[in-house]
């Protein structure tokens, strides 16, 4: 407990949480270079059994990359460089299988009627991702979702894997997702 509040403590005396990380500083790769890592095995495949699981179906080999913040709300939000620069950016690129991936669309996370739920070993991975890029990019997500989102994080932890591929992103490209590697930072920078 103390290491934490020393670690959060110095988050905010460096002003990190004030000020975030500045989108204009990731050493982002082309899109078809992301790509690339994120369905072969150097971010896919992190507990190494060979197998690169898709994100919303258990047992399902993960060939296509999903957003998981869509690209029409990074259209929607965000100028042409941010844009470009936020649908390269690795923390919300995952592994998927076509079906699910176009099954989801654009829809928004939740129980509603167009909403879409994914299961529940991804949830706590989707809520972060898309916390993560909503708060980087300024992307809008809706309060009920939000809340939602939030609720996902807590109920289900990040998992090693999560963790490991967070680190081997991190490498690739600068920056990792902060609410990976500390989600407490979740409510921190978010002003909850």
């Amino acid at each position: 407990m103390f290491v934490k509040a020393l670690m959060l403590s110095g988050f905010l005396s460096a002003g990190i949480c004030g000020g975030k990380p500045s989108w204009h500083s990731f050493d982002v790769l082309g899109y078809s270079q992301a790509r690339q890592l994120v369905v072969g095995s150097e971010l896919g495949d992190v507990d190494g059994d060979g197998f690169i699981e898709s994100l919303y179906r258990d047992g399902e080999r993960g060939t296509s990359v999903e957003h998981v913040v869509p690209q029409s709300w990074l259209r929607r939000d965000l100028s042409a460089e941010g844009y470009s620069v936020s649908r390269r950016d690795m923390t919300h690129l995952w592994a998927c299988d076509l079906e699910s991936n176009q099954g989801r669309s654009n829809h928004a996370y939740g129980y509603c009627n167009d909403c879409f739920v994914p299961i529940d070993r991804s949830k706590g991975i989707v809520a972060r991702s898309t916390l993560w890029v909503g708060w980087v990019y300024g992307v809008r997500i809706g309060s009920e979702e939000r809340e939602i989102l939030l609720r996902w994080s807590e109920l289900y932890p990040v998992m090693a894997e999560e963790r490991e591929r967070n680190l081997r992103v991190a490498e690739v490209q600068g920056v990792g997702n902060w609410f990976v590697d500390d989600p407490s930072l979740i409510e921190l920078c978010l002003g909850l």
